[in-house]
């Protein structure tokens, strides 16, 4: 068992765990009660072969909204994306399975989930000395999860650091801040922001 994540809530706990079962890396989610109970069987939300020779293609990561009444299990490969949506009582409100071409420059930044179930995350393709990246790309999975639509942070002749993003759940616009140099390898130059 590995990758376990807890989310805490007033009478329960909501646990999510991977397990390897017979070459298969299997996402898991379950409920526990105030005393760390068992409360009923584990649900499985999705599963992925497990690799004899070096890490998995895909792997599984968790997010989950402000108010913890939504979480998002996902995983990304080399040619897909698969995310599965939850509610707090493990209610799967949707499981998709996306066309999604990751080509090893870019890795996931951050993921984020709304109240509403939006699902988005961030793409870099940070490389070199100072961790800098001239690809900043924000994804959107609509709130019944059949769309994937993609934005990229103009400016691509500047490189970026410590880039991080935030919803507000005010007005569902997406904040990202963080710095900039003109330099690949030169010293940061200021702050980027953009909604």
């Amino acid at each position: 068992i590995n990758g376990v994540k807890f989310i805490n809530y007033p009478e329960n706990i909501l646990v999510l765990y991977q397990a390897e079962e017979r070459n298969y890396i299997i996402q898991y989610a379950a409920l526990l009660d105030n005393k760390a109970l068992l409360m009923g069987k584990p649900v499985a939300l999705d599963s992925v072969k497990s690799s004899w020779f070096g890490s998995n293609q895909r792997f599984f990561k968790t997010t989950y909204s402000p108010d913890k009444s939504m979480i998002m299990v996902y995983g990304l490969g080399r040619k897909n994306m698969s995310t599965t949506l939850l509610s707090d009582q493990l209610q799967v409100i949707h499981h998709e399975e996306h066309e999604f071409t990751n080509n090893d420059e870019g890795e996931i930044n951050q993921a984020l989930l709304d109240n509403e179930g939006r699902f988005y995350f961030t793409m870099t393709n940070v490389s070199g000395s100072k961790s800098y990246t001239n690809s900043f790309q924000l994804f959107q999975l609509s709130q019944d999860g059949k769309q994937l639509s993609h934005h990229a942070l103009g400016g691509s002749e500047l490189f970026y650091s410590g880039m991080h993003s935030k919803i507000n759940a005010n007005n569902n616009l997406i904040y990202t801040a963080g710095f900039y140099a003109d330099k690949k390898n030169g010293n940061l130059q200021g702050v980027t922001y953009t909604e």
